[in-house]
């Protein structure tokens, strides 16, 4: 049995300082759908439970792995509606996961041609509009 970490409701500000986000955050994501309209106090302020903690700390995590709102507001959808969205999730982490391959490979070759560049032997310049030769050339040879 899960046991509940907030004796209370808590108003915005003080979500925002439990979760180490900003009141202004917490707000965005309400506009966004991701986290539910909250209930108000007598006064009219917003108030927050264990529920709405839960979920913040979800859709952070979340961000945190590259998962967008729209992805995210998606899980909490079929989460919502009844659903297990585990599957769903491993899905687009398969789909993060290869775009991150893919990114390694681009900066991999890229990283490959600043070291040639960086090695590369002093060019002689006698052109006064070249700015500097290694650069140049590696620009001539890729034209």
């Amino acid at each position: 049995m899960r046991t509940s970490v907030l004796s209370r409701s808590l108003h915005i500000g003080q979500l925002a300082e439990w979760i180490g986000v900003s009141a202004r955050t917490i707000r965005f994501y309400e506009s966004q759908g991701v986290l539910p309209e909250p209930q108000r106090d007598s006064a009219g302020y917003r108030t927050y439970g264990e529920r709405d903690l839960e979920r913040l700390r979800f859709l952070l995590r979340a961000k945190d792995v590259g998962l967008s709102l729209p992805e995210i507001r998606e899980i909490i959808a079929l989460r919502d509606g009844g659903e297990e969205p585990c599957d769903r999730v491993r899905s687009l982490l398969d789909e993060k996961i290869a775009r991150v391959r893919s990114q390694i490979e681009a900066l991999q070759a890229m990283e490959q041609e600043l070291i040639a560049l960086r090695y590369a032997p002093p060019q002689i310049v006698q052109d006064t509009a070249c700015y500097c030769g290694i650069l140049e050339q590696s620009l001539a040879s890729k034209t």
